[in-house]
């Protein structure tokens, strides 16, 4: 059995969902399904895509054996390091805010802090999903 036999396998079944309801989402077969499980086939790139989103989960975990071969592929935390230094950024602007009670310019540089940061809370979301 190949890693992506086994984690699609540990994926479903910690979801508690049957190959046939796996196979009507991906508008595939059971027996596809069973196939991918027991490493006799291996899903196409699409069809490793599809499962990363039905499962919410990246293709990564479909595709590495554990979670260190995973870290490996990204590299370090990266939407970690980023959240960190955008909640640091915050924290300066409102210090800046507090000492010189004048934040106009400052207005652009926070609604972009915000909307990055709303990505980065995406990932950080949807890790502790997947955990």
């Amino acid at each position: 059995m190949n890693d992506v036999a086994r984690n699609l396998k540990r994926i479903r079944e910690r979801r508690g969902m049957s190959q046939e309801t796996v196979a009507a989402q991906l508008h595939t077969t059971r027996q596809t399904i069973s196939n991918w499980e027991r490493g006799q086939t291996n899903p196409s790139i699409d069809d490793l895509m599809k499962l990363a989103e039905f499962f919410q989960v990246g293709v990564d975990e479909l595709i590495y054996p554990d979670s260190e071969s995973r870290s490996r592929f990204w590299g370090p935390n990266l939407g970690g390091a980023v959240f960190g230094v955008l909640m640091g950024s915050v924290v300066t602007y409102l210090a800046l805010q507090a000492l010189f009670g004048r934040w106009e310019p400052l207005e652009l540089a926070v609604v972009v802090l915000i909307l990055v940061m709303l990505g980065c809370t995406r990932k950080i979301v949807l890790e502790i999903r997947r955990r």
